[in-house]
């Protein structure tokens, strides 16, 4: 389980997930949808915008194995969220 925060020192925007694929907090609003990028450290592999609590998402690896991160908890008074990941 990971916590980003888009306003905090304590806990980063931009997270390492699972192989070698990174998680960006790009943006929060009011409503708790929030809008992450998927990258593999050189390019970003996936868009998602509006992803809401509970939702979750596949991506693919550098290695080609599959994965699965889940968006457990938004909080929109700090803007940060927490995420866990397992395989896909």
């Amino acid at each position: 389980m990971y916590t980003l925060c888009r306003d905090s020192d304590k806990h980063p925007e931009r997270r390492r997930l699972a192989d070698g694929i990174h998680l960006e907090l790009r943006d929060l609003d009011d409503e708790g949808r929030v809008d992450f990028d998927l990258d593999d450290g050189d390019e970003r592999i996936q868009k998602i915008r509006g992803m809401r609590a509970g939702q979750s998402k596949l991506f693919r690896g550098r290695s080609g194995k599959w994965y699965r991160f889940r968006l457990l908890d938004v909080s929109v008074r700090t803007e940060a969220v927490r995420v866990g990941v397992m395989p896909g």
